[in-house]
């Protein structure tokens, strides 16, 4: 059976989103609220990143110019190998 990715985000909240594109087409590109937006969502895509990682799923930054701040999903990762541990040395009297 085949399977995709799957692509995820996380929005900012649609005031400050609207802030931002107002900024954007008034010829504003540097106000504050534009920065801010972007800064979160590139935060949000590392916690977001994390946080499935930590779950045990593959989860990557997806390679998306229109939409940086999205994460590829692609499952689960199977059980690690455990690591081998070191043999202590023999002690010579």
């Amino acid at each position: 059976m085949a399977s995709a990715p799957v692509s995820l985000s996380w929005r900012c909240d649609p005031a400050m989103l609207g802030a931002a594109v107002d900024s954007l087409t008034s010829g504003d590109p540097d106000a504050p609220v534009v920065r801010y937006s972007g800064i979160i969502g590139l935060h949000m895509q590392s916690a977001l990143i994390n946080i499935l990682l930590s779950a045990g799923v593959l989860a990557t930054p997806d390679n998306d110019t229109m939409n940086p701040d999205h994460v590829l999903v692609f499952g689960t990762m199977p059980d690690p190998t455990p690591a081998p541990r070191p043999t202590p040395a023999q002690e010579t009297p």
